[in-house]
């Protein structure tokens, strides 16, 4: 700079807005990598919840089964209820698109969870369930649930 001007120079100018470029550039990062993860958790702990009841209810029901039979994308659970006076209660847990469904009985069937890519049983009355999610960040995971039928 000549002596009386006030001002910058061009290359301190642009020394200026490399540093802020930079600076900026990191702000965006982290801010873009904290809002990924917290969306990473969230899915996780959405997949895992589903996953979790889904689960719990087989288990629950499997236990109290005398009858266990299923498909490819359903499993039916049966136990008899006459010495109550209530006849034989069945229960069918079916896999449409990606909802696990339950139906109690004769009554409608109900959504136990959401998400869920694969419903597999097999012959030693073991359920393996995968739920995934799709979008910004998706996750998939994968649980098996093992139950005792009370056969008769």
């Amino acid at each position: 700079m000549r002596q009386g001007e006030k001002g910058f120079t061009l290359i301190e100018m642009l020394i200026a807005l490399a540093i802020g470029s930079i600076v900026i550039g990191g702000i965006y990062s982290s801010i873009y990598q904290t809002y990924r993860l917290s969306t990473v958790s969230e899915n996780s702990i959405l997949v895992i919840n589903q996953l979790e009841n889904a689960g719990n209810l087989i288990r629950r029901d499997g236990m109290q089964a005398t009858s266990v039979s299923f498909t490819a994308n359903s499993l039916t659970l049966s136990w008899n209820y006459s010495t109550y006076g209530q006849g034989t209660h069945t229960i069918v847990y079916t896999r449409t698109g990606t909802n696990l469904t339950r139906k109690d009985n004769a009554g409608s069937p109900v959504v136990v969870a959401r998400n869920i890519t694969v419903f597999t049983v097999a012959s030693g009355y073991s359920v393996t369930m995968t739920a995934s999610t799709s979008g910004f960040a998706p996750v998939s995971r994968t649980l098996t649930y093992y139950f005792k039928p009370r056969l008769l």
